[in-house]
């Protein structure tokens, strides 16, 4: 649902036009009218945009002004009275690059003395994007948002436990909601007076499965209100018509009308007007999890009906999984991994798909899940085997916003810039935004230190910690299971509620799905994550009390880092091509740490880490440092620590210090002969090499060793028992011999057994030959 793009280069329109001016001899004035010429050559309103005009060929002097409209913006930009020359001009906003000539395309104006000069600007869309979204692929997600009746789902499904979304964003992360409800209204002009209860959602119904002849899906699965009725089946009908799709059976091509009261009922008719799918199908993968399980069989069930092969007759235009598969199924995310995300070099494999994500307290994430650069070379970027992207969103408006708020100097100035995005991810379909929840998590009480009295245990320990915007979630309870120590002599009212199962030093963590793998590289789900967590370490940490808007950074492995922007400065990365303005970050590290092998941590362990994470790409990490220009050692000569690594960034970010400091950090003298050498600050074998491959997995070769607080060690009766790096576990997949490869690394039932790393840099208070253990004679109340 996408075509080429091919981005005129900017051009000042010559000539220009010139009038007697008020600034003096030897100086002038310039007026700029700006224009988007990819836009239809319509004039660009934007408060946030600056015009810079700099004088050619020193640079110097320059101005720089926003819109003369201010908060009412109009389009001209007028700058002050500036010595009569040639000036560059450039946009803070839009795609504004050309050379400096005398014809067109340039993007020079002459300045001359003692004239007031005028010039039209023509500028593109700021984006790498070589693809743009058809018609079709604009009004498709329309349609299938019209399908479900979001506040009568989620209200019905979750009451106060969630909240349903409007744009891709969440309530928590500070991006205001800048979509209007009514912009459709012109779309479906018979639906008047046109109030929307919800974006694309003209009516609140209270539609459960089995309630009409055409939800069996739903009924055999007791789903409740979320059906559309009448009204948003034919705003649906009218949305795909615009795609290109055609009525048959109807009165005309176009007779959504008869679409819709075709719906009514409980008796299913012999034939009824509906969507021809012109004998093809639509490859619908469901998630088993509560919620999108409910929500996909919607979906599903009204897909069926509009195309003529309702449920209730057995289905057909939906098929859950390769053609032909008419009955509904639900799948794990490890049995949608490699089709879903995974299909990077052969996009075809999914049509629809009912997606999760997390982190989205990170307002960046809006640029690492749906820049264009990050689709794989879908549309320009660079190959991947898993990409952020996975929906291959090619969309050169939201690349404009999306790229300036990462690049903007603080979070505060990139919220209105992501706002910006995000409205127009829901008006060019990025996806169908439907709910955020309100997680829940119930930990045992015999870890909660809260109720201690301070004979044995006080209150005032830590155990449990509710991280910030994350609770105990899968993928973030580093703090907790860090920190968790059981009261001492606890019994609970049910022994099944001992905690460590009656063990003293044993902390139980139940995975509700099964990981696809614990590779830095290929892990793609929360709760592989979670475990490549616990065994490597990052550079910093969050304060768990903090998130991204106002962040706390605490330096873990290292004693000091510094960053600085050099806005002359020239660099070059995946996720931007070349720049002018680079950012320099300085990173030294601690001197005691060591990974699980006894090996050091240096600085080239660092900079092998950030170089192979973005050029194989990591799936999971690879975003945070897709910006990377280089990463250099700067103290590793002969007698020398290696302790401190140069980080070069593309542009800048506010949150370039935290997506660099917290990937965990890779052993090199163990993945460089897995991924490659460095060679010129690349690796280039990374991407062609076993650190890509998804069925490589290093708990499988032994190798799942990092310096973080837990390590894998093979268990007793196994061979090589006391192996540091795996297997390490108990269950079918542990036993000597096999694998059971129908589930993944690790099966239901299974056990994967971490053990307390002793060496660790900040292990362990009971442990006299740790830095931890002597910085503790400082703790005088024992309470740190």
């Amino acid at each position: 649902m996408q075509t080429n793009r091919t981005a005129p280069p900017p051009t000042i329109l010559l000539p220009t036009s010139s009038i007697p001016g008020s600034c003096g001899t030897g100086f002038g004035q310039l007026t700029i009218h700006l224009v988007n010429q990819e836009d239809n050559n319509s004039t660009i309103l934007d408060v946030f945009n600056k015009l810079t005009i700099a004088n050619q060929p020193s640079g110097a002097p320059s101005a720089t002004v926003s819109d003369q409209g201010g908060a009412t913006p109009t389009g001209t930009y007028i700058f002050p009275c500036i010595l009569a020359g040639t000036y560059k001009v450039s946009s803070s906003i839009y795609g504004s690059t050309s050379p400096c000539t005398i014809t067109i395309p340039t993007s020079c104006v002459s300045i001359n003395s003692g004239q007031y000069v005028s010039a039209t600007f023509l500028v593109d869309w700021n984006s790498p994007s070589t693809k743009k979204p058809t018609q079709a692929g604009i009004y498709i997600p329309r349609a299938l948002a019209h399908l479900l009746d979001k506040p009568a789902f989620v209200s019905g499904f979750f009451g106060s436990t969630a909240v349903y979304d409007d744009e891709f964003t969440t309530p928590n992360n500070g991006i205001p909601n800048l979509f209007n409800n009514t912009a459709e209204c012109v779309d479906h002009p018979w639906f008047n007076p046109c109030k929307p209860v919800s974006a694309y959602n003209f009516v609140s119904d209270t539609i459960a499965g089995g309630s009409e002849w055409w939800t069996q899906f739903g009924a055999n699965i007791a789903v409740g209100p979320g059906y559309s009725g009448v009204t948003d089946l034919r705003a649906a009908c009218e949305d795909f018509v615009e795609a290109g799709f055609q009525v048959v059976g109807g009165a005309n091509s176009t007779d959504c009308g008869d679409v819709a009261l075709a719906s009514r009922g409980n008796t299913a008719p012999s034939t009824y007007p509906h969507l021809n799918n012109n004998a093809k199908s639509i490859i619908f993968l469901i998630r088993n999890s509560i919620g999108r399980k409910q929500f996909g069989t919607i979906l599903a069930d009204t897909i069926d009906f509009l195309f003529g092969t309702p449920s209730s007759a057995g289905g057909g235009t939906v098929s859950f999984g390769p053609p032909p598969i008419p009955q509904i199924k639900y799948y794990t995310i490890f049995q949608t991994l490699p089709c879903v995300i995974g299909d990077g070099d052969n996009p075809n494999c999914w049509t629809l798909y009912t997606g999760g994500f997390t982190e989205l307290e990170d307002p960046g994430y809006l640029y690492a899940l749906a820049y264009s650069a990050f689709a794989s070379s879908i549309c320009g970027g660079q190959f991947e085997h898993q990409p952020d992207n996975y929906p291959f969103f090619c969309d050169p408006k939201f690349d404009t916003f999306a790229g300036n708020g990462e690049s903007s100097t603080s979070v505060a100035a990139a919220l209105p810039l992501f706002a910006k995005a995000a409205q127009l991810a829901a008006i060019d379909g990025l996806n169908v935004p439907v709910y955020t929840p309100v997680s829940q998590f119930i930990e045992l009480n015999g870890w909660n230190l809260q109720q201690c009295t301070g004979s044995t245990c006080a209150p005032t320990q830590s155990s449990l910690v509710n991280t910030l915007d994350h609770g105990i979630e899968i993928g973030n309870d580093y703090w907790t299971v860090l920190n968790a120590r059981q009261i001492p002599g606890y019994t609970p009212a049910s022994s099944a509620y001992t905690p460590g199962g009656g063990d003293p030093n044993m902390i139980r963590r139940g995975f509700s799905e099964t990981p696809g793998g614990f590779s830095p590289f290929t892990a793609s789900d929360s709760w592989g994550v979670d475990v490549i967590s616990q065994i490597y370490e990052s550079l910093l940490h969050l304060n768990p009390l903090t998130s991204f808007g106002n962040a706390q950074v605490v330096d873990w492995q290292t004693t000091s880092h510094s960053s600085a922007y050099n806005p002359t400065m020239t660099c070059s990365s995946p996720a931007t091509g070349p720049v002018k303005g680079c950012t320099v970050q300085l990173w030294h590290l601690r001197n005691d740490l060591a990974f699980q092998d006894g090996t050091p941590v240096t600085a080239n362990d660092v900079a092998y880490t950030l170089l192979s994470y973005r050029d194989v790409p990591s799936a999971w990490f690879g975003g945070q440092v897709s910006s990377v220009s280089s990463a250099t050692v700067l103290d590793c000569g002969t007698g020398q620590p290696c302790k401190t690594v140069q980080v070069v960034l593309a542009q800048q970010s506010p949150f370039s210090e935290i997506y660099v400091g917290t990937v965990p950090i890779i052993p090199e003298h163990i993945w460089e002969p897995i991924c490659g050498p460095i060679v010129n600050n690349a690796i280039p074998s990374a991407s062609s090499s076993q650190c890509a491959d998804l069925s490589f997995d290093p708990l499988r070769q032994g190798i799942l060793i990092g310096d973080g607080p837990w390590q894998c060690i093979v268990v007793p009766g196994h061979p090589n028992a006391g192996h540091v790096g795996g297997p390490c576990g108990e269950g079918c997949d542990f036993i000597p011999g096999t694998q059971c490869l129908s589930c993944g690394v690790i099966c239901p039932g299974d056990k994967l057994l971490l053990s307390r790393y002793e060496q660790y840099s900040r292990c362990c208070p009971d442990d006299t030959s740790t830095s931890l253990y002597k910085l503790s004679w400082a703790d005088k109340n024992n309470d740190g």
